[in-house]
């Protein structure tokens, strides 16, 4: 993704006559941006009691009609039954001009395979689209955000948010845009209605805003800042008035030389204030097991009376959208499933999933059971199916290891070259 000297391409470090290498006063004036003040809040998914271990399948949703990865997916549960929709992304080639727009949805008992939904509108001449969300909100299919890439490389934030039309005809609807363009971001729903954009990549570099949107009247706050180093390509999920957000990748600038993408290890959990939705209270959390994770599927959730919030897969690094890290080597997929019990304030450990795969855009729930739809593979190859998590119940997480990154990673996965 963004474009870093000592990689390939894209959201690495960029000479400074490309828009994304502006200089960071200027980013942090974005940052700085204030806006319509309202009320907002949180999403909770309930799961049903957590299963043994983690078992692939393939009899639930068809296998997508292309292999895509960096694809957000969405599931609406309705009075008609289920709708499940994804996209966008990027295809097999992994080039900016593999990047997509288009997607499908799925209605199972209805549709015997994915039927398309033509690509959102593009953004300045460009429709491919990274970096985005899809989320179910007050009955409804919204994708928000993403980023496009140039053949020159160059990377612009996209601020549109849409909402996916399936009768009479697919097509999307323009809601909204948000203030500030983000993509990479963590995006979590609260009430049924207000969208939380936390953190995440505008343009140029990384920005510490809580944009809220209130999808029924359309309009946005900021809400308390993100407190930590400002990221892009984290994860967290959210129960009740509690949101958890970890992992993805910083910016450090050396004494000399060109500014570098770096993991974050960093946790953090918000609690919204019942006086003032505008409000945050942050705390940090201790760092996930098994060291930082890059574009992780993440979701919040009850199970047996528990609220957690489970991180599944993932990379070991930051790495361009071809899978290649910003450091130059291969980004390493990660099979691994810790959560966060928010009840008992720890980090939990469970069965890791039956394969690692990595550049998620979502971890949905579905009959008890959680699913990854695309992403890369442990060789960095694009896929076209569905990844099945039965939450096992926690396990001894390993102890007395001096470098725990390098456990789980050896545990996992291999670097294939």
């Amino acid at each position: 993704m963004r474009i870093n000297p000592t990689a390939h391409h894209d959201r690495a470090v960029r000479p400074t006559a490309n828009p994304r290498a502006r200089s960071k006063p200027l980013m942090m004036a974005r940052s700085a941006i204030v806006f319509i003040a309202m009320a907002m809040g949180m999403a909770l998914a309930d799961l049903a009691p957590a299963s043994p271990i983690a078992a692939a399948a393939s009899t639930v949703l068809p296998a997508l009609p292309e292999a895509r990865s960096n694809n957000p997916a969405a599931r609406l549960q309705g009075s008609s039954g289920t709708t499940w929709f994804t996209g966008l992304g990027i295809g097999p080639g992994k080039t900016w001009q593999d990047t997509r727009a288009d997607g499908w949805f799925f209605r199972p008992g209805v549709d015997v395979d994915w039927r398309a939904v033509p690509g959102v509108p593009a953004y300045r001449g460009l429709a491919g689209r990274l970096g985005s969300h899809a989320l179910t909100v007050g009955g409804n299919i919204y994708v928000i955000g993403g980023y496009t890439v140039a053949e020159n490389h160059d990377e612009r934030s996209t601020p549109g948010v849409y909402r996916l039309e399936i009768d009479p005809q697919a097509g999307w609807s323009r809601v909204t845009q948000m203030p500030v363009p983000v993509d990479d971001s963590v995006a979590l729903v609260y009430r049924d209605r207000y969208v939380f954009l936390i953190s995440g990549w505008s343009d140029t570099g990384n920005v510490n805003l809580v944009q809220v949107w209130d999808s029924r009247d359309h309009t946005w706050l900021q809400a308390e800042p993100w407190p930590g180093q400002a990221v892009f390509g984290h994860a967290g999920g959210g129960v009740g008035k509690r949101m958890l957000v970890c992992g993805g990748a910083g910016i450090r600038y050396p004494v000399e030389g060109p500014r570098q993408f770096v993991a974050s290890e960093q946790c953090w959990l918000g609690t919204i204030r019942d006086d003032d939705l505008r409000r945050l209270d942050w705390r940090p959390v201790p760092a996930m097991p098994g060291g930082p994770r890059y574009r992780a599927g993440a979701v919040g959730l009850e199970s047996a009376g528990v609220s957690r919030v489970v991180f599944a897969g993932g990379a070991d690094r930051p790495y361009n959208y071809d899978g290649r890290g910003y450091d130059g080597n291969p980004a390493a997929a990660l099979a691994t499933v810790v959560s966060f019990n928010l009840d008992e304030h720890r980090w939990q450990c469970h069965q890791p999933m039956t394969e690692a795969r990595m550049d998620l855009r979502a971890l949905l729930e579905s009959d008890g059971r959680l699913v990854m739809i695309g992403g890369m593979d442990r060789h960095r190859e694009v896929g076209r199916s569905a990844l099945y998590l039965d939450l096992s119940s926690p396990i001894a997480c390993p102890v007395g290891l001096v470098n725990p990154t390098s456990y789980w990673r050896h545990l996992v996965t291999e670097r294939v070259e």
